[in-house]
């Protein structure tokens, strides 16, 4: 084991539950990489979303930001 990742979905493109999965994925397997690692073992996707807003944008309209943790563990798999 390298690490423990946490990664959210946060600005992923779309709204659609398949399309944040890809994000967390992702962010996960770049994040386990950038460690050094060439594997992710998934521990699980949140199945709903935290809220940590608002966020103010160029309107000036105040959006609360909703995001869907995810958790792995990075590790390194040994070829023979």
């Amino acid at each position: 084991m390298i690490a423990i990742l946490e990664a959210s979905d946060l600005g992923a493109n779309g709204l659609s539950a398949q399309r944040r999965t890809n994000k967390i994925l992702k962010r996960l397997k770049a994040e386990a990489e950038s460690l050094g690692a060439n594997g992710v073992l998934l521990h699980g996707i949140e199945t709903h979303a935290q809220v940590s807003g608002p966020v103010v944008n160029g309107t000036g309209y105040a959006a609360p930001q909703t995001s869907i943790p995810g958790k792995a563990t990075a590790i390194v798999v040994q070829s023979e």
